[in-house]
């Protein structure tokens, strides 16, 4: 959304005006990429001699098999943004693991035996993986 800040008009972009649906996909889990379009729209959308414009993003992202979250900020103008910046004032962490353990169970069956990173990003995950290991086997 860019939103003119003498008037307070905002304008929803249609990202298919500027964007591939390749850009568009890539851009979609990449701040960075994210803050170059913000910076892009800035740009376009500012009259020299004014303010610049701000830009707010509304994106939700579902990665590595998680679910679904927002991974910007919407209250963030990220017009003002440096490139430079680090971006934990504006980027949300992710929340959920990389491996739900209670959703997955059987997706991986005997690679679970090798999940190391599982194993270090749920606690008491061995305990269940073991049983998780001996059910898959029995089937």
């Amino acid at each position: 959304t860019v939103k003119d800040p003498t008037t307070g008009k905002t304008q929803i972009i249609d990202n298919k005006r500027y964007l591939t649906k390749r850009q568009n996909d890539k851009m979609s889990s990449r701040p960075y990429l994210i803050l170059q379009y913000a910076h892009f729209l800035r740009d376009t959308y500012s009259t020299p001699g004014e303010p610049p414009v701000e830009v707010y993003v509304e994106t939700r992202v579902s990665l590595n098999g998680r679910k679904s979250q927002r991974l910007v900020d919407p209250t963030v103008n990220l017009s003002l943004i440096k490139p430079t910046e680090v971006p934990d004032s504006w980027v949300f962490p992710l929340r959920q693991p990389v491996w739900n353990a209670e959703n997955k169970k059987n997706r991986f069956g005997p690679a679970l035996r090798k999940d190391e990173i599982a194993y270090r990003a749920i606690p008491k995950l061995e305990k269940e993986q073991k049983e998780m290991v001996r059910r898959h086997e029995m089937d």
